[in-house]
């Protein structure tokens, strides 16, 4: 599976599994072929990143742009938290748009929030270096650091797909594209 391929990729030596594969429990939020992974981290936090089966990243598409300019009112960049309870940060439902990625081919993508909480941080580093998303996906190319309302984690990890779930999704999905 592309997801294995992309893990592995990450490690510093192959024989040892990478921090996400140790640390994080994997979900998968499924939008066509613009799938997304959210990685659960035990303290609550959760890193939102494009799937390797985002088409993205399956079809090597060239990245021109990533606009976290929502709409004339909301600029996710702008988004300032403080304090131990993240107090000021922006709050996002699983259809919340964090940004847009703007393709060569002229392909425009709307990544998803994923899960319902409030946006810690997002990832300034993309604004300058687009291919970090496909490059990076699971560390330096990461989307955005949410943290799931309290008490909620469970909730939201329930609400998407686990890695079994999303690969016989992925293997039907296929089979019907075969036939």
């Amino acid at each position: 599976m592309a997801e294995e391929v992309l893990l592995k990729s990450d490690r510093i030596l192959s024989i040892y599994p990478s921090v996400c594969e140790r640390y994080y429990d994997h979900k998968y939020f499924t939008n066509g072929s613009n799938d997304q992974t959210v990685l659960f981290h035990s303290n609550r936090v959760c890193v939102i990143t494009l799937s390797a089966n985002h088409c993205i990243i399956k079809d090597k598409k060239t990245i021109e742009n990533i606009d976290f300019n929502i709409n004339s009112d909301l600029n996710r960049l702008d988004n300032k938290v403080s304090g131990k309870w993240k107090k000021g940060g922006q709050r996002v439902t699983p259809e919340s748009i964090l940004c847009r990625i703007e393709c060569k081919d002229n392909e425009v993508f709307d990544i998803k929030a994923c899960i319902n909480g409030t946006i810690v941080e997002m990832n300034t580093k993309l604004a300058q270096n687009h291919d970090l998303v496909k490059q990076k996906t699971w560390s330096d190319g990461f989307i955005a650091i949410i943290l799931p309302f309290r008490g909620k984690q469970e909730s939201e990890k329930n609400s998407l797909l686990s890695p079994e779930e999303y690969k016989s999704l992925k293997q039907t999905e296929d089979q019907i594209i075969n036939t």
